[in-house]
């Protein structure tokens, strides 16, 4: 074992020793290489002196001597340090931090002084002071459009939108009217309203059932439907119809219009045979709503057993005398009264108080005179008739009992011949006589 070690102690020492020399060489060509850099840079610094000896201050110098010599001595002492030991590496540290000091402290001077080193071809000058700032030149032309950037990241959602409105489905139109009964007074305004509802929007519009359309009078505006001064006529249905491209529909009202009463009666008389029926005239009533109607007579009171009222009719049965007088019809509505009036007169048959004989008999140039009157109330009226020919008043004498007289009877006027009592064109009376004309006996009366 000792003798090993003895043998393998000098080929250690030899490999030792190479590593040692080694080291030693790399360490002096690195010194080398570090001394030049610096050579380089004290050399561009005493030109620039050089340069700018007259403007730097002067107290700049001595200083820049000092810099020098003292990065000149710690050279020197460099080399001599890695020259006398390889393995002193403290010695080396502290050599590489003076140089580094050094360097602060020239630029720190530089940086006092304002020198600044520039390159010109090789040379290191010193940049002088700036000059004055020269006019803006002209615009560049517009460069090339450059290429469009990479998509950015999508960024955070931002917050809920405010809820927008809902939008209606699609729906056929429906209709609805407003009043459904209208009821007004003549000359006064009609409205109704027409709602419609459906999307899209339907068409709107009016007409009245079974009737032509509406006149000028009539205004129709977004679906109202205005009647200005209203008729009894306007009465009636009103039909509001919508569409839209989903159907059609309609709906109805109706317009009551109120009319003050208007009526015609004949004022009479009217005459009526005692134990005869009678109509009085109708009391013809227009108005609306329907009038009530009722009747009145002069006594203010009537037998309701005998008398018979609908309406505007008035029937009387089996007449007496005590039913003549005046009859009154009275009408009222919402819009006031109307009140008419028509006269009855109730008459007896018509007597004979003075009739003719029943057969004349006379020649032909005798003058034969027929009496005939008669009483009554009011006062019968005599009329006269040749068979069924009525004789006209030129052959009359009506100067005291409406008689007939012939004065100069002749042949041709023999024949029958009536006596009429009449009273108001309702009861009369007749009495007839026999008139004979012949050649031989004189007048003579049966």
């Amino acid at each position: 074992m000792t003798s090993q070690q003895k043998q393998s102690s000098p080929y250690l020492a030899y490999i030792i020793s190479v590593l040692s020399i080694a080291l030693c060489f790399a360490v002096f060509l690195r010194a080398e290489f570090e001394l030049m850099e610096h050579r380089k840079r004290i050399e561009a610094l005493e030109d620039s002196k050089a340069a700018v000896k007259t403007k730097a201050s002067p107290t700049l110098e001595p200083t820049l001597s000092t810099i020098t010599k003292h990065i000149a001595g710690i050279r020197i002492h460099k080399v001599q340090r890695s020259r006398r030991s390889v393995n002193g590496s403290d010695t080396n540290i502290a050599a590489d931090n003076d140089l580094n000091q050094a360097m602060l402290q020239i630029n720190k001077l530089m940086s006092e002084g304002r020198l600044q080193l520039c390159q010109s071809k090789g040379d290191r000058l010193l940049q002088g002071p700036p000059g004055p700032q020269g006019p803006p030149g002209p615009s560049g032309p517009k460069g090339e459009k450059g290429q469009a950037g990479r998509k950015g990241d999508q960024g955070i959602t931002g917050p809920p939108g405010a809820k927008g409105e809902q939008t209606a489905p699609f729906a056929p139109p429906s209709v609805s009217i407003s009043p459904s009964t209208l009821t007004v007074n003549e000359s006064r305004q009609a409205s109704f309203k027409c709602t419609v509802t459906g999307n899209p929007v339907p068409s709107v519009f009016w007409k009245r059932v079974g009737k032509h359309t509406l006149t000028n009078l009539r205004i129709v505006s977004r679906g109202n439907l205005v009647l200005n001064n209203v008729r009894g006529s306007d009465a009636g249905l009103y039909q509001c119809s919508a569409s839209n491209i989903f159907g059609d529909q309609q709906a109805v009202a109706r317009l009551v219009v109120n009319v003050a009463l208007t009526g015609i009666l004949h004022p009479g008389p009217v005459y009526i045979e005692e134990g005869g029926n009678v109509t009085l005239p109708t009391c013809f009533l227009s108005g609306h709503p329907t009038p009530w109607v009722w009747w009145t007579n002069s006594s203010g009171h009537m037998l309701q057993e005998r008398v018979r009222a609908n309406y505007s009719v008035l029937k009387i049965r089996n007449a007496k005398s005590a039913d003549s007088g005046i009859y009154v019809c009275t009408a009222y509505n919402l819009l006031g009264k109307l009140v008419q009036q028509t006269q009855l007169i109730v008459v007896s048959p018509p007597k004979f108080n003075t009739t003719p004989p029943k057969v004349v008999r006379a020649i032909p140039g005798d003058v034969v005179t027929l009496n005939c009157s008669a009483i009554g109330k009011p006062a019968p009226i005599i009329s006269w008739k040749r068979g069924e020919e009525q004789l006209h008043s030129g052959i009359l004498n009506h100067s005291s009992s409406s008689a007939l007289i012939f004065p100069d009877i002749k042949t041709e006027e023999e024949g029958n011949y009536t006596c009429i009592a009449t009273i108001a064109q309702v009861s009369q009376a007749f009495a007839i006589t026999n008139v004979l004309v012949s050649h031989g006996k004189g007048l003579c009366f049966n």
